[in-house]
């Protein structure tokens, strides 16, 4: 047995060479036990049963992070009421004027740049909040921050795995029924934001040019109305994450809350 080691942590065999445990991501040096001396019934015993390493506050990334996420749904919301009065406009007979073409273009370039600048946010903050993790004694995250880090700036497949990286956060912070509820509430709106101008192309090509327009007004509206509501409960998603882990900074005394 001397070519694999044990994790502590969730008793998953990792190869000798392995710096961290494939299944937790826990270190080597803090989850190794001896294969043959493994508890094998009963649920498994944490590897990390103290605080280990400095926690950092992630107040101000939350706190700029909301903002990012406040102000693309703003713009967003802002860009579609403009495009909506330009419809209407050029309905009753008006003509778009350049500077009408070039506002709505600045409106898009504004959101497409806070989206972006949102979604880095979150990946820096998550991140730091994961690597908080064994400062606050609660063990290693499943995945790594530099993980979360990278996972959380690729477009798409973030959406499929930041929600369980937050779940796993309030699994281990006092978790609570609503908390599930809460991570639908932002991820669901989220998804159908994406979906909706996506079934619009799709039905583009069998459907009427008269009708195609009216579709994709009515497609706008609903999707912009998504992601304002995405947008709100992911703010209040940041919140709660640090409210659950300022509490517990409180709780151990670490000199670094309110930093």
């Amino acid at each position: 047995m001397s070519d694999v080691w044990a994790c502590g942590h969730c008793r998953s065999i990792n190869k000798r060479a392995d710096s961290r445990c494939y299944s937790c991501k826990t270190p080597r040096v803090a989850a190794q036990v001896d294969p043959l001396k493994m508890q094998v019934t009963g649920a498994a015993a944490p590897a990390i049963a103290a605080p280990t390493g400095r926690y950092q506050s992630t107040t101000g990334l939350a706190a700029l992070l909301s903002l990012l996420i406040l102000g693309a749904s703003a713009v967003n919301v802002a860009g579609s009421v403009w495009a909506l009065v330009m419809i209407d406009s050029i309905r009753a007979g008006g003509t778009p004027t350049a500077a009408d073409g070039e506002a709505i273009g600045t409106v898009v370039l504004a959101t497409i740049g806070l989206v972006l600048l949102a979604m880095v946010g979150w990946a820096v903050w998550l991140s730091r909040v994961v690597a908080n993790l064994p400062a606050l004694g609660l063990g290693y995250g499943r995945v790594s921050p530099r993980y979360v880090l990278v996972e959380g700036l690729i477009p798409v497949y973030n959406l499929y795995r930041m929600p369980g990286i937050v779940s796993d956060i309030f699994r281990r912070i006092d978790p609570v029924p609503r908390d599930g509820v809460l991570i639908a509430a932002a991820w669901l709106p989220l998804i159908g934001a994406i979906l909706i101008p996506i079934f619009v192309l799709r039905a583009a090509p069998f459907v009427e040019s008269g009708a195609l327009i009216q579709i994709a007004e009515v497609g706008r509206e609903i999707s912009v109305g998504f992601q304002l509501v995405a947008g709100l409960f992911l703010v209040a998603l940041v919140w709660r994450v640090e409210g659950r882990v300022r509490r517990r900074a409180r709780l151990l005394g670490t000199a670094a809350i309110g930093a």
